[in-house]
């Protein structure tokens, strides 16, 4: 079954006890299967409010705001790690096809997310967050809030107690699976996220990768 068509079924009932619902996931299902480096990113919540079903992938996704600027310039950044030195490219300002990113708290509408709130919700989504994880099934899954969302995506797939490293950088991961792995790094909206931060990113993937053997 298409990813297209689990994540359609999938959010038919996930919607029925989370109103409004802003739906996200892939972007472009063939340019994520076709990526060496499958790769998903986690975050908390949609920040604005909504009228009805809202979907991410049409809209942030595709013509990425500054927030997901800074996603964008990540991805880009890793996607060059395959090439020579002499072949990569300056960060753009597009974001990749394959991107696929999920929040954690389908409902949106916080511009402040309260950790509390978040973890809470997690728990009562737990199986539809699991469901739409498995139906991704990344090599590098990418949590965007080292104190937040990294910590409560861990509970809601069952991973808390896996071993957990730090990179040079200072970024937790752990190892989820045979070859597949979890990172956290600070939110996109951080104010102190820089040119220097994204680059340190990118370190710190290209160091658990090395590591690995990915």
């Amino acid at each position: 079954m298409s990813i297209a068509k689990q994540e359609k079924e999938l959010f038919a009932q996930w919607e029925k006890v989370r109103n409004p619902f802003v739906r996200d996931g892939v972007v472009c299902e063939e340019a994520y299967q076709d990526s060496k480096l499958k790769i998903a990113f986690v975050l908390k919540e949609y920040s604005q409010e909504t009228d009805g079903n809202y979907d991410l992938r049409e809209n942030e996704l595709k013509n990425p705001c500054y927030m997901w600027l800074q996603v964008a310039r990540v991805l880009h950044g890793i996607r060059m790690l395959d090439l020579p030195p002499d072949e990569q490219q300056e960060f753009v300002r597009e974001m990749h096809q394959s991107i696929c990113a999920f929040n954690l708290d389908k409902t949106g509408g916080h511009s402040q997310t309260v950790a509390m709130r978040l973890a809470l919700v997690a728990m009562k989504d737990q199986k539809f967050i699991q469901d739409q994880f498995a139906i991704y099934d990344p090599d590098l899954t990418i949590c965007c809030g080292i104190n937040d969302t990294f910590e409560i995506f861990q509970y809601a797939v069952g991973q808390e107690n896996y071993p957990k490293e730090n990179t040079s950088q200072g970024m937790p991961w752990y190892q989820k699976s045979s070859n597949k792995y979890v990172v956290g790094i600070n939110h996109p909206a951080w104010p102190g996220w820089s040119h220097t931060y994204t680059e340190s990113v990118i370190c710190a993937i290209k160091e658990i990768c090395q590591q690995n053997e990915l």
